[in-house]
């Protein structure tokens, strides 16, 4: 299986009858050591970010299966179940109909999508690849087991003659407007391309950029422009097979971009998403003090501030990214889907919970959550992470940064050198 791609170990595993949802492999980019290698699984999934395939494939580990026919037993949430499911059948959220790409036009007229490089903050061309635009080239919807919401779309590219899942919005802002490409056809092949050679879209996107503005400004032998569609497929497989100029992207953009002289959006080394804090100041913070680094996922935060006549503002958001990131650790150690902060309330976090715990209440969680993020952090400060890694790139410091981060300690109970006690 070693030196196959994602997809045909996957078929594999059909064969030998073990169910594709039950495999986590690596592609050829985790046998490779890419530094933003993804462990794939359910044929188009990943667990991204971060580089854990790379970790497999330092270890040998090609794949990990998992075979069983108990049953777990599920008899104490049939009286809170129906309920739960109601409400996700009775929402009206655009993730049912568009899936995550409904947030590009969002983001769009926020001036929060990041555009060429992170330098701008809207594209021109977002209407050809928005939500609506992907809904020509969908033929089918897919979910999450026993997911009601069926967020992850089908589509087809017939100009390649590929069927794929996705592109998520993510991947239409990394490898779609970041890249200034305007074409859906040649964004879902490079989505295809990073799933099969098991790479992270946003940092394949990140890496790319960083090496399209190196071009432009002369900064590399390398030549490439603004929409090369054909040289970024080209460049997805050299940085998974680690050939030419794709040996220097594996190490990452922040790594490409300090040896080239171009501009560095990243936290911590970690490649910003499509949630561009200049135009969400709130998310700004958060992506400064996750303990992952620049990861809308730790707080959500870009969530409250879409559409928000203060989103620009950073005073006083401290306490609400500090509320959020103790409540997603705690989904995060239920396996929930953070989504389901748009159907659920508190109190439905806190009847699942009860079932788990015991009596639950909302400051209990609470404290549970900061005692996860408590966690980590110290595991990060042991490892010299503090106060000059909650940074963010000039150009995205909105005013006020250095006060509400402040607060964000205080809130904390941490030392002004962002570490606990």
């Amino acid at each position: 299986m070693w030196a196959l791609t994602y997809l045909k170990p996957m078929r594999l595993t059909k064969e030998c009858r073990v169910h594709f949802r039950n495999t986590a492999v690596i592609g050829i980019a985790g046998e490779h050591q890419v530094y933003f290698a993804n462990i794939m699984t359910q044929m188009h999934r990943a667990f991204g970010r971060g580089g854990l395939g790379a970790v497999m494939g330092n270890k040998n580990l090609k794949a990990v299966v998992a075979s069983g026919g108990t049953m777990i037993p599920v008899g104490r949430y049939t009286d809170i179940d129906a309920g739960l499911w109601k409400k996700v059948v009775d929402s009206m959220t655009g993730l049912k109909y568009l899936g995550t790409s409904s947030i590009l036009g969002v983001a769009n007229s926020n001036q929060a999508l990041p555009t060429r490089n992170y330098s701008a903050t809207t594209y021109e061309d977002a209407g050809k690849i928005d939500g609506e635009a992907l809904r020509k080239h969908t033929i089918n919807v897919n979910t999450c087991h026993s997911c009601l919401v069926a967020c992850k779309r089908v589509t087809q590219s017939k100009k390649y003659n590929i069927i794929t899942e996705g592109p998520e919005y993510e991947t239409l802002m990394a490898l779609g407007s970041n890249l200034c490409v305007n074409s859906l056809d040649d964004i879902i092949k490079s989505n295809y391309l990073c799933n099969k050679y098991g790479l992270d879209t946003i940092s394949t996107g990140a890496a790319v950029a960083g090496l399209i503005e190196a071009s432009e400004k002369n900064r590399t032998k390398y030549k490439i422009t603004w929409g090369d569609y054909d040289g970024v497929h080209k460049l997805i497989e050299m940085i998974a097979k680690r050939k030419g100029i794709g040996a220097e992207l594996a190490k990452g953009a922040a790594a490409f971009a300090q040896k080239h002289d171009v501009p560095c959006y990243t936290v911590k080394g970690l490649d910003f998403p499509g949630h561009d804090c200049r135009g969400l100041a709130g998310q700004g913070l958060s992506y400064a003090v996750s303990n992952r680094g620049a990861d809308h996922l730790y707080s959500m935060e870009y969530m409250e501030e879409y559409g928000n006549p203060e989103r620009t503002i950073i005073t006083g958001k401290a306490k609400r990214v500090v509320y959020n990131e103790n409540r997603n650790a705690v989904l995060d150690s239920m396996a929930l889907c953070k989504f389901s902060v748009r159907f659920y309330t508190m109190d439905d976090y806190l009847k699942i919970l009860s079932k788990i715990t015991g009596s639950m209440e909302e400051k209990d969680m609470q404290m549970l959550g900061a005692s996860i993020v408590e966690m980590e952090r110290r595991f990060n400060c042991k490892r010299g992470f503090d106060k000059k890694d909650d940074v963010l790139p000039e150009i995205m410091k909105p005013s006020g940064f250095e006060e509400e981060l402040k607060s964000y300690y205080r809130l904390r109970g941490w030392t002004k050198n962002g570490c606990p006690e």
